[in-house]
């Protein structure tokens, strides 16, 4: 898993600050979720698909589309594989969910 975590940190480091990209936000299973439903509808692709294509299980897929389980690193590189995207576009797409998450005051109940 080390290695992996350092192929993670020299992808993710290929994207440039001047894109926005801020090393120090979080990205939340909720925008990983609303990216990838996203993504899997503009292609037409199902969950059962994704998880055929990505070697995720239908279960493991539910279970994350559900936010019953969180997604991963290898999630995150499995799922843009499978869907034809660069992980960085998804790392990018996710920062860009997050700055607007951030800049959305809180509603008034």
């Amino acid at each position: 898993m080390l290695c992996f975590q350092s192929s993670v940190k020299r992808t993710i480091a290929l994207i440039p600050e001047h894109l926005g990209y801020n090393r120090s936000m979080t990205v939340s299973d909720t925008d990983m979720t609303t990216l990838v439903k996203r993504l899997l509808s503009e292609r037409g692709m199902s969950d059962r698909e994704l998880g055929r294509k990505a070697g995720l299980s239908s279960s493991m897929v539910t279970q994350r589309m559900k936010g019953r389980a969180r997604w991963t690193f290898d999630d995150l590189f499995a799922v843009a594989e499978a869907i034809g995207v660069a992980p960085t576009y998804i790392v990018t797409e996710l920062e860009q969910l997050a700055r607007e998450r951030a800049a959305t005051p809180p509603s008034v109940s």
